[in-house]
């Protein structure tokens, strides 16, 4: 299934949306009334404006983006690291290790595997340990 690439930002808000309880179809909801106002209550550092620009640009590829899910178009190292945390709540040291070409011993669902490989730019690759079930995210 092909899915919709969006830029990071629109990754980031997305992902923080969610972990603040916030449905997809509250976040489309808010966007078409425009009533985002207390989406900021839990996290002031929340940029909307990418989103809202999205959104009046081509709703259709929002709404898949949040429905099918999404890539990314191109993702930094430290974009990903981010996606982890926002997305899968996994953090640096605690749950991967760092390399000089991405991160290691990453453990995840099959199901939060899937969704990873689909939200990578194509400038990474997921790589399975052959020892453990973990897996390593590897700049090509």
């Amino acid at each position: 299934m092909s899915v919709v690439a969006i830029n990071m930002m629109n990754a980031f808000t997305i992902e923080k949306l969610r972990d603040n309880a916030i449905s997809n179809e509250q976040i489309l909801e808010g966007l078409e009334k425009q009533q985002m106002e207390n989406w900021k209550e839990n996290d002031p550092t929340l940029n909307l404006d990418d989103l809202v620009t999205l959104y009046q640009d081509d709703k259709n590829t929002l709404e898949s983006a949040l429905t099918q899910g999404y890539s990314v178009k191109f993702l930094t190292f430290n974009g990903l690291k981010s996606l982890l945390k926002f997305r899968f709540h996994k953090i640096e040291g605690e749950d991967y290790q760092l390399c000089d070409s991405g991160i290691m011993y990453l453990n995840l669902s099959k199901e939060d595997q899937h969704i990873l490989e689909q939200m990578l730019s194509i400038n990474w690759h997921i790589q399975t340990n052959t020892n453990d079930s973990s897996i390593n995210v590897l700049l090509k």
